[in-house]
């Protein structure tokens, strides 16, 4: 084991036999680590996020079932040991977790604790390991999403009415067809409440969709290849993942389940432009469980981009909610040379709209406000023809936001970003 990640978090309801047999053998010496014994999933998510994060997490498996706390963690980068006595609780489809069968002895769990800190990562951005079984443990290690190597991820976002959901659109043509470069594949991602990419691409048929996707994470299910969820759009040379067919549709989803279709989409061996909301809040910052559910596919999108794109509308009233996002999203922990704004529909000579931004973008940032580059313009085009007939966008506005954010992408790719995944992931 690593040293300096030698604290075994613990979960349990009352005077569960394996939970003191553990504490007993911390207590003996015979397990070399500390063992801190949590009294709710709650506090095991404070003491995950808090910034030193522990060897691993050992919990019982019938309290956690449908909770969420595995995701949390793995969200993290911190292995799960599980305890449970039903094998076909569907634990060992989970990555970055462990399944252990009570009762079960010492030297059990010292092989599974050698397994995690040989593979824990050391930092943040570091990909979650594969599960590992152990003498005494259930479950094969399958394939997971994270073993692919992962492509690319650009968010697009902006306050309502500013066209991020257009931009993006835009952006997924471009990346798809840039010139003087290898055709990749693009998927396009509609991860906003309110999606509106359906209506955008005269969508006849919504299913399969977000929905289909996240439900085929659930524990007990197999993850679907992402080409069986989204349709191509040959005008464009994208495919798209169309959204929740209603707002509230996001309370039936389970927090582990998201996260694990978020790592099936940002490891895909594609570029995938997400439309995300400007909302961003969790728990860390409202205290209440609920709103981080509610912003986890946003959440989710910021931790795993590359590239965020911050869509602002060309008026006064547009550039200090755009100043605003921008702040949101480098306080969420998106390095600043990876946030790109442009200005959506712009005047052709707009004189004072530069001073105007750096000035609501000091407000907001103080210093870290002259790393910010000023927007790229994006020229008034007839986007309303394009989405009416699903054909492709005019150069002028596909060229200039592919501009935009392809040295951005290429950056990335030289020296990946670090992405500070602090408060995002399953709720307890």
């Amino acid at each position: 084991m690593s040293a300096g990640r030698r604290t075994l978090l613990g979960y349990a309801p009352p005077r569960t036999p394996w939970l003191r047999d553990v504490s007993s053998w911390a207590t003996s010496a015979a397990l070399p680590v500390d063992v801190v014994r949590c009294v709710s999933l709650t506090e095991v998510r404070q003491r995950i996020a808090a910034g030193d994060p522990p060897l691993a997490v050992i919990v019982d498996g019938p309290a956690c079932r449908g909770i969420g706390v595995v995701g949390f963690a793995r969200t993290h980068q911190v292995p799960v040991i599980v305890v449970d006595t039903d094998p076909d609780a569907g634990w060992a489809g989970a990555a970055s977790t462990s399944v252990l069968t009570p009762p079960f002895g010492v030297r059990h769990l010292l092989d599974v604790l050698e397994s995690c800190g040989s593979t824990a990562p050391t930092g943040p951005s570091a990909a979650a390991g594969a599960p590992v079984t152990a003498p005494g443990a259930t479950g094969a290690a399958p394939t997971s999403p994270a073993t692919v190597a992962p492509g690319t991820v650009v968010s697009v976002t902006g306050a309502a009415g500013a066209g991020a959901s257009t931009v993006a659109a835009a952006l997924a043509q471009g990346l798809a067809g840039r010139p003087r470069a290898p055709r990749r594949e693009v998927v396009l991602t509609d991860l906003c409440r309110r999606a509106d990419q359906a209506m955008l691409h005269d969508a006849r048929v919504l299913v399969p969709a977000l929905p289909e996707l996240v439900d085929a994470h659930r524990p007990t299910s197999a993850p679907p290849e992402l080409e069986r969820v989204t349709f191509a759009v040959p005008a464009r040379g994208y495919r798209l993942l169309l959204g929740m067919r209603h707002p509230r549709q996001w309370v039936a989803f389970r927090a582990d389940a998201v996260e694990h279709a978020l790592d099936t989409l940002a490891a895909h061996p594609a570029v995938v432009v997400a439309d995300v909301d400007a909302e961003f809040d969790g728990e860390a910052e409202t205290g209440s469980l609920d709103i981080e559910d509610r912003h986890r596919l946003s959440r989710g999108a910021l931790a795993r981009s590359d590239v965020v794109v911050v869509v602002v509308d060309p008026t006064m009233k547009g550039i200090h909610h755009g100043s605003a996002i921008v702040r949101d999203v480098v306080s969420h922990g998106v390095p600043v040379h990876a946030v790109t704004p442009v200005l959506n529909r712009a005047p052709r000579r707009p004189p004072s709209l530069g001073a105007v931004w750096r000035s609501c973008l000091g407000d907001v940032l103080g210093e870290a406000s002259e790393r910010i580059p000023s927007p790229v313009a994006l020229p008034r085009v007839n986007a309303e023809a394009a989405h009416r007939d699903t054909a492709a966008f005019p150069p002028a506005l596909v060229r200039r936001v592919t501009r935009a954010v392809q040295p951005r992408l290429s950056d990335a790719a030289a020296v990946p970003a670090t992405r500070v995944a602090a408060g995002i992931g399953g709720a307890p």
